[in-house]
């Protein structure tokens, strides 16, 4: 009985918060409402191991049953904004390929100018990470003389770190 296990998970999940097992009963509530056609939840709990835990082991089998929703039409694609926390989890992580990938894939999803300024800042980042310090400074730069003040600060932050990393100090 799917709905028996559903509840025994979640009631697992709060009981034991902090077991290593709450991300598999997490993946198998996924399947569950799956199973039950309730896309919505499906989704938004694989949404949560790609965009959310991308160093998670289940991540992958997430990501693989998130891409058959999305083909199938049975959930939509993710936001601009889960899959720029997804780059800002794995630059912490110095994943460098992987933030490669997924900023050439929401390049063609980028709008307005605002999202095009939160791209440019996570590859300034990138450019960073990579010791790539000229091209990091011209784009923190850019940013710090495009944007307004709200993120005049951060972006004066980085340039230091750049120019101390480099040695311009």
């Amino acid at each position: 009985d799917l709905k028996a296990a559903d509840r025994q998970y979640q009631s697992s999940i709060k009981r034991f918060s902090r077991s290593d097992r709450v991300e598999n009963a997490r993946l198998n509530l996924a399947m569950i409402a799956e199973r039950e056609e309730r896309w919505s939840d499906a989704s938004s709990i694989y949404e949560r191991f790609y965009y959310s835990q991308p160093s998670d082991p289940l991540t992958p089998l997430a990501k693989s049953r998130l891409d058959e929703l999305v083909k199938e039409k049975r959930a939509t694609p993710a936001s601009l904004k889960s899959r720029l926390r997804r780059i800002d989890k794995l630059l912490s992580m110095r994943s460098i390929n992987a933030v490669k990938e997924e900023l050439g894939q929401i390049e063609p999803m980028v709008k307005s100018r605002k999202e095009r300024y939160e791209v440019m800042f996570r590859r300034a980042q990138l450019a960073y990470r990579q010791g790539l310090f000229d091209e990091a400074i011209l784009l923190f730069r850019t940013l710090s003389d495009k944007q307004g003040r709200s993120n005049w600060y951060s972006n004066q932050r980085w340039l230091a770190r750049c120019y101390s990393t480099k040695g311009d100090v």
